[in-house]
């Protein structure tokens, strides 16, 4: 049996067995063993230990009242002391044994058990991201195993602080990931990106040796299998193309076949086959059109976490897996900014640094961006299209001063008077006060990420308390100009990672994504795509959306010489899997409803509804409508496109 533990001290020892690893979504047990010190442990001394809660399942229970035990105590003394167990939550999960009767001697044991598998019990389920907490710092709130004593039953609980830490690995390749750009010039050479993922889409922890793989083009609606081969191989029978990649140790799981080239005009997808993968995987769809596009369609996710604030990887991993393994062509990471840059001086300078260095043009776009987290006004990102490293925007005085009374947003605004820089809102509908708007900073919402969807009240991916008049569409309805973007606010460090589950219980929506379009890769070109609101969201799946009134794109704003004037929609969809209807969002209601019968739609409506008849703008007291299309998939998933905004005179 393997274990670890800590060094001795006056407080005693930790031991953990029979490892300090285990495998993400498997049933682990950890017996946790107090080994009482030199000091003795007084009748009503305790031990209290820090459980993993956040994201296992499920939460730590002793048994009884219907509730079967996960967690169970022991004592092994030469004496007569006994232990009273208790689980307290307040926020964590805490297991703590008071010693009762009499004092423990030296060398006598408490056992704690987590994770216990015999009948009558209940089996946990470890994370299903891979963390190592070691890594994590001391300050942490929710570390597992953290061991605190109270050796002389006066509740003056002192931390042993080498007490051994675990570590979450991921699982072995079992899922293939592959990306093609979703819209090309017929004759043009792509890119095939692909990856192996384990179950959880997580970066493999176990590389695959000489691992065969075969990729095939496939017609839209038809299934197209190869004979696995040792070598990972593209072919275009038609074409006469035929092209091999070897993946092996060096590869790390992810490769890119260069100089593909779809000669015909169509939409198409890609079957991949890969040995010892038990299923198939399938690239999004890519549409060959005849001429070069005017906008490139790129997808991104510029919303996640570090550990320089609530995530598990360093910032190296994160841009690592939103590169090579979700392929990602933009992303950010956010820390929160008021506590993040405060546990590590230097973090803030290392994000920079790191997003700095990352930045490949034509490749791998990404952002410098931080969050504002207030409990008042709700949560904001700002993001910057420059690479400068400049000075955390946060203090510890700052910190102090912010527990004490929040800055208003008004406050936040003057911080970037004369800078280029968006701020963004997420979660709205949770914390989200619109009574405060700055119309040139704020001109995205976030309206999906891994906590559900702010759209609108009671919709059916939000599952926790809402605030009244937070959602997107209260925001639109007051005018304010908002094009919509997703992200997946990722506190699993795994940008892009298109999967349920994330650090926290209450976070269990799949990661959003975002859809940009604008004319190349370059940092300028996508922020100012951003800024000018050519971009929709969805729930991680990428959904191709084009959204468009009289030939005005997604995000723009129109002016009619007359309310009757007929308005021409033109909605465009190319899904991931059967789209089971599409609407057409007008003023807040839906507007106009068809079903889907593929996974592609494109359809033309004429509205002749007279215009200005129900909303009148907060911002400067004129009369407006809006529209925006959103669309449904049979699997569940979904896509917002930004608004059009349309006055007459």
């Amino acid at each position: 049996m393997t274990e670890i533990s800590s060094s001795q001290s006056d407080l005693g020892q930790v031991i953990l067995s029979p490892t300090d690893e285990c495998v993400v979504g498997s049933n682990p047990t950890f017996v946790i063993t107090y080994v009482v010190g030199p000091l003795g442990m007084a009748a009503n001394g305790s031990v209290r230990i820090n459980l993993p809660h956040d994201c296992w399942e499920p939460f730590p229970k002793l048994g009884g009242y219907y509730q079967k035990k996960t967690v169970t105590f022991e004592i092994e003394t030469k004496g007569n002391a006994g232990i009273t167990p208790m689980l307290e939550s307040m926020g964590q999960a805490w297991a703590v044994a008071f010693v009762d009767r009499q004092p423990l001697d030296p060398g006598d044991k408490i056992i704690f058990t987590y994770g216990v598998h015999e009948p009558g019990t209940d089996p946990i389920r470890a994370q299903t991201f891979p963390e190592d907490y070691a890594r994590k710092h001391a300050c942490e709130f929710s570390l597992p195993f953290r061991v605190f004593v109270d050796t002389e039953g006066k509740r003056n609980y002192r931390e042993i602080t080498d007490a051994p830490r675990i570590k979450v690995r991921a699982d072995k390749p079992s899922i293939i990931h592959a990306v093609l750009p979703p819209i090309i010039r017929a004759g043009e050479a792509v890119a095939l990106k692909c990856s192996l993922l384990d179950r959880f889409r997580n970066r493999p922890d176990d590389k695959v040796e000489a691992a065969s793989c075969r990729f095939m083009r496939s017609r839209e609606g038809s299934s197209t299998l190869t004979n696995v081969t040792r070598r990972m191989t593209l072919t275009v029978p038609e074409l006469g193309i035929s092209k091999e990649v070897q993946l092996d140790e060096a590869s790390d799981n992810h490769a890119v076949v260069d100089d593909i080239t779809f000669d015909k005009p169509g939409r198409f997808r890609v079957t991949v086959e890969c040995e010892g993968i038990r299923e198939e995987g399938r690239s999004n769809t890519v549409e060959a059109i005849p001429e070069k596009p005017k906008l490139n369609l790129y997808f991104g996710d510029i919303h996640g976490k570090t550990l320089a604030s609530d995530g598990p990887g360093t910032v190296d991993e994160y841009y690592q897996y939103g590169r090579d393994y979700a392929h990602l062509d933009i992303c950010a990471v956010s820390d929160h900014m008021e506590f993040a840059y405060t546990k590590t001086p230097d973090a803030w300078a290392e994000v920079q640094e790191k997003t700095r260095d990352y930045y490949e043009e034509g490749r791998f776009v990404t952002l410098r961006a931080f969050e504002w987290t207030s409990n008042t006004y709700g949560h904001r990102n700002a993001y910057f299209p420059d690479d400068i490293i400049e000075e955390s925007y946060w203090t510890l005085s700052d910190k102090a001063a912010y527990y004490q009374r929040e800055l208003t947003p008004e406050q936040f605004y003057r911080l970037f008077e004369g800078r280029e820089v968006l701020l963004i809102p997420h979660h709205t509908i949770y914390n989200y006060d619109w009574t405060h708007h700055n119309p040139e900073l704020e001109r995205l919402v976030e309206i999906y990420s891994c906590w559900g969807s702010s759209e609108f009240s009671g919709n059916p991916l939000w599952d926790k308390r809402e605030i009244e008049g937070g959602a997107v569409r209260d925001a639109l309805n007051r005018g304010y100009r908002l094009g919509i973007m997703a992200s997946s606010d990722t506190h699993d460090s795994c940008p892009g990672r298109c999967c349920a589950g994330n650090r926290a219980a209450n976070i269990n929506y799949k990661h959003g994504i975002l859809g940009v379009y604008a004319p190349s890769l370059t940092r300028r070109a996508v922020y100012e795509a951003l800024k000018a609101r050519r971009c929709f969201g969805a729930t991680g799946e990428r959904i191709r959306l084009e959204f468009s009134i009289n030939e005005i794109f997604m995000g723009e704003e129109m002016i009619l010489d007359s309310p009757d004037v007929p308005r021409r929609l033109y909605l465009k969809v190319i899904g991931t899997d059967k789209i089971d209807r599409v609407e057409i969002i007008r003023n807040g209601k839906a507007a106009y409803t068809l079903s889907g019968e593929s996974d592609f739609f494109s359809a033309t409506w004429t509205d002749t509804t007279p215009l200005g008849q129900s909303l009148t703008s907060e911002l400067d007291g004129a009369a407006f409508d809006y529209y925006y299309a959103r669309v449904l998939q049979a699997d569940g998933n979904m896509a917002w496109s930004s608004p059009i905004w349309i006055r007459s005179t």
